[in-house]
């Protein structure tokens, strides 16, 4: 066998190897990538999670005072706001007078 035929066969199945390799190394990149990706997205969803739940609650909050009628004072000559309790303070009003009137 000539000298020159083996080293061309050598060169050509070194290339076949690299090939692999690089096809393998970037395999694994990908499957490294996908993971830090997951990670990053479970990361940002955790930072969110607290705004999540006060807007939730809020919401919430909202439902009730749209359910409760409001109580206005209308005086004329006053040019200053007119007051309102918060839909809080409405319900702590009502739990306080359904205790006064059972006990």
């Amino acid at each position: 066998m000539n000298t020159g035929t083996l080293t061309q066969q050598q060169n050509t199945m070194r290339s076949g190897d690299v090939a692999a390799l690089e096809a393998a190394g970037l395999a694994q990149r990908n499957v490294a990538q996908q993971y830090l990706t997951g990670a990053q997205q479970e990361f940002q969803n955790q930072q969110l999670y607290p705004q999540q739940q006060l807007d939730w609650l809020n919401s919430q909050i909202k439902g009730i005072a749209s359910n409760v009628p409001k109580m206005e004072t209308i005086n004329k000559g006053s040019t200053g706001d007119t007051y309102s309790a918060s839909p809080l303070a409405q319900i702590a009003s009502g739990v306080n007078l359904y205790k006064g009137l059972t006990s």
